[in-house]
């Protein structure tokens, strides 16, 4: 059992400083979700989702011009930023001051990609359960549909950048 479901109906400050949680160990599908409880010191918990770049650029939904070895442009970079802030929205149902938090980058190491990650206090008065229902399995949910061009009515990420 893990850490996370060993304090499912605890609050957020009970999985403080456990380390980073993969997809699987959150008993989430997609192993590019994780959930990084090691910033509890400095007040929030981060959310993040791995997109790697081989499928939009493969299936040319990015331009040449912005993609450099593989890798987004820094102007690319931010545009994605805007339009992932953007969907983000006016579809997840995310709170704002969740919203605001929103970071974009580059992933470190060898495969192309990016990081998307926002952050939610970690004295929340919610729940483990609760708080993964109202933040994190919204925002997994949003970028998945965000980044799967066949999301059916849903904008695809990578139109809006282009």
């Amino acid at each position: 059992m893990s850490t996370i479901d060993l304090h499912w109906k605890g609050r957020l400050r009970e999985i403080a400083n456990t380390g980073q949680h993969t997809g699987a160990e959150i008993g989430e599908d997609d192993p590019g979700n994780y959930l990084e409880t090691d910033s509890a010191d400095e007040g929030y918990l981060v959310v993040g989702f791995t997109e790697y770049l081989n499928f939009p650029i493969d299936n040319g939904d990015l331009p040449s011009a912005m993609v450099e070895e593989g890798w987004l442009t820094d102007t690319a970079l931010t545009l994605a930023r805007d339009a992932i802030s953007e969907i983000l929205t006016e579809r997840s149902g995310l709170p704002a001051d969740v919203i605001e938090t929103l970071s974009v980058d580059h992933l470190t190491g060898d495969y192309p990609g990016i990081a998307v990650e926002v952050t939610t206090p970690i004295d929340d008065p919610r729940t483990v359960e609760e708080v993964f229902g109202a933040v994190m399995n919204r925002f997994w949910a949003a970028l998945t549909n965000m980044t799967d061009p066949g999301t059916f009515n849903y904008p695809y990420l990578w139109s809006r950048v282009a």
